[in-house]
Parts: structure tokens; C-alpha cells; sequence
């Protein structure tokens, strides 16, 4: 979902079913200790991809 128009970018990245893991990241840590790790995507990626043509202030 993104958010347009504004003083600022906005986006809401929901992943139902994942645990408490960063998407795409390892160590994989057991299932009973972190629930399900998301794997369709990458956070690190999706982070870069919304900051890098952004300007530093």
C-alpha cells in the first residue's frame, strides 16, 4: 500500500504469517522460538529500494 501526494512517501508492507524474523534474513532460528520466517521477499531489499533515491538532509 502506498501513500501519495503527502510532504512525504509513505508505504505499509504487511506479511501475514511470518514470524518475528526479518524477511529474507538468517540465521534461520527454531520455528518454536521465532514462528515462521518470511522467505517470498527480501526486507533489506525492499528497504534500499524505497530509501536510496531519496535525498539526505
Amino acid at each position: 500500500m502506498a501513500f501519495t501526494g503527502c510532504a512525504a512517501d509513505v508505504e505499509l508492507c504487511i506479511v501475514e504469517g511470518g514470524g518475528h524474523t526479518w524477511p529474507g534474513g538468517g540465521p534461520d532460528y527454531p520455528r518454536w522460538i521465532v514462528g515462521r520466517a518470511a522467505r517470498d521477499f527480501s526486507a533489506s531489499e525492499t528497504v534500499w529500494a524505497f530509501f536510496r533515491d531519496k535525498a539526505v538532509l
